[in-house]
């Protein structure tokens, strides 16, 4: 009788972890199109790079130069990726700590790491 109660358990850890992996994978894939959707036709494609940071999904988008950074974001994009974002990341989060699109998402800019960098030494002088 133990043994058949453990192995019930251990089927039911193993039927939720597969479950919730499908699930993971099926919202990166959401995430993925929405990206695709909101970007390919863009004159200038920035990279994606989706991870998780505190169980949360996370997004870089990073763009080639600081201006189509600044073009993309006045033709609306970045506003509708966050947008297509939340909502295919909505069931992420609690009631107590929802999923937040504008936490999860950083727009960059290639250098713009090493700009921050720059003007860091340069107030530190």
């Amino acid at each position: 009788m133990k043994t058949i109660a453990i192995s019930i358990a251990v089927l039911l850890v193993i039927v939720l972890m597969v479950r919730s992996t499908k699930m993971r994978k099926a919202r990166e894939q959401r995430c993925r199109d929405a990206f695709e959707s909101v970007f390919s036709d863009s004159t200038v494609r920035p990279t994606y790079e989706q991870g998780y940071s505190y169980g949360y999904p996370s997004f870089t988008v990073t763009f080639p130069s600081k201006a189509d950074l600044q073009h993309s974001e006045t033709q609306g994009r970045t506003k509708r990726f966050r947008d297509e974002i939340t909502q295919c990341c909505e069931d992420s989060g609690s009631k107590k700590h929802p999923f937040d699109a504008e936490r999860a998402i950083w727009f960059t800019y290639e250098g713009e790491i090493d700009e921050m960098r720059s003007k860091s030494q340069v107030s530190q002088d």
